[in-house]
């Protein structure tokens, strides 16, 4: 957890992509498999259920600090940050030499962890004894441990069972950790990242394309370590054929282009009311066939779509249509207009039927892959 705290305090401090870059190719390279997965699955923008209530946060921390509500959301206005008000009052832990039974709370038992369900309870042992024992679980308590110990299973419990697992936590935790726990168990956790940026590292991890590396990234992704080793595997046998490639959007012009600029030399694209998604038909090496529809949310949207998989029936073997979801009917084509409206819902598509606008090809079994031509030479195939 240390080194995630560091990475995220770090990415968050910093304006410079040079040195946030710099940062994520270290926590990579420094990670564990398994708490390099996890790291990995929070930076990309991928979320767990929402843990606990904000609620249940604010009475642990009124408990444990002794201060009275008003002065709590005094501190809270003061400070910005809910996650942060709440890191920041807890007192300091055993482990650093404070007691944190003063304000309300009883001291609790030296905790011990294990490899495979993180620190229990243990009964007995001095004061002296209990801070070294909690320096050393808080030494060996690694993300993909503090995630499954004490994120994963929150959602089930009601609020003094959560309760009491914050408050065991928080003995563990230094107070710039408990901030980045707190957003890890809010739906709001954010940092200072795009993922190209993470992808742009983790190339540099695994010596490969930052381009191919994109395309890993995108899809389903368990936070496993051989999940994650096979992200950053010099040469992966990427066997999900159904992953979409990174989607080829056009660019907004904010002012008309120079009168002098080279016409040849640009493509203009309609800007069309709908979904952006990416229609794959691929067979695996097992002879498996995969039809399947992504939206740029990166959303399998295949069932609402049944219109599409109908489509990709008459596509040939290895085809990636990237493109715009439509409705309409015969009597009512689709125009292009200048800004997003609307998108075809479920209901929308079972009265109007959907249909596919392509902007680009980006594999085709006939053409030998078009993703590698320049963008003007793919005009070209039909």
């Amino acid at each position: 957890m240390r080194r995630f705290a560091r990475l995220y305090t770090e990415l968050d401090e910093s304006n410079r992509t040079s040195e946030k870059l710099r940062s994520l190719e270290r926590y990579f390279l420094e990670s564990p498999p398994e708490d390099a997965a996890w790291g990995l699955y929070f930076l990309t923008g991928r979320k767990t259920k929402r843990a606990v209530k904000s609620s249940v946060l604010k009475r642990c921390a009124l408990t444990v600090s002794g201060v009275p509500e008003w002065l709590f959301d005094e501190c809270h206005a003061a400070v910005g940050d809910f996650s942060e008000t709440v890191a920041l009052l807890f007192p300091k832990p055993a482990w650093e030499g404070g007691d944190s039974s003063h304000s309300g709370s009883q001291s609790r038992a030296p905790l011990s962890i294990d490899e495979t369900t993180g620190p229990e309870p243990q009964r007995g042992g001095s004061t002296g004894e209990e801070r070294a024992a909690l320096t050393q679980v808080r030494d060996s308590l690694p993300l993909h441990q503090l995630v499954q110990r004490y994120i994963l299973p929150l959602p089930g419990y009601d609020d003094a069972q959560a309760a009491a697992l914050l408050m065991e936590v928080w003995e563990l935790l230094a107070a710039h950790e408990r901030f980045v726990y707190h957003k890890l168990l809010s739906v709001n956790f954010r940092v200072g990242v795009q993922r190209r940026l993470v992808a742009r590292a983790l190339a540099v991890v695994a010596g490969i394309d930052a381009a191919v590396m994109e395309h890993r990234l995108i899809g389903n992704y368990a936070p496993t370590a051989q999940a994650y080793l096979n992200v950053i595997a010099a040469h992966a046998d990427m066997d999900d054929v159904s992953k979409p490639y990174p989607f080829c959007l056009a660019t907004q012009l904010e002012t008309p282009p120079p009168e002098t600029v080279d016409a040849a030399k640009w493509q203009i694209e309609w800007k069309w009311d709908g979904i952006r998604a990416q229609l794959i038909r691929r067979t695996s090496q097992s002879g498996k066939r995969t039809i399947v529809v992504w939206s740029r949310g990166e959303e399998l949207i295949t069932d609402q779509f049944p219109e599409l998989r109908r489509i990709a029936e008459a596509l040939p073997d290895d085809a990636v249509l990237d493109g715009e979801v439509l409705a309409w009917t015969d009597e009512a084509a689709p125009s292009g207009t200048g800004a997003e409206t609307s998108e075809p819902s479920s209901q929308s598509t079972r009265e109007n039927p959907a249909n596919g606008t392509h902007a680009d090809e980006p594999s085709s079994s006939n053409a030998d892959s078009l993703r590698p031509s320049a963008q003007f030479g793919r005009r070209g195939h039909p």
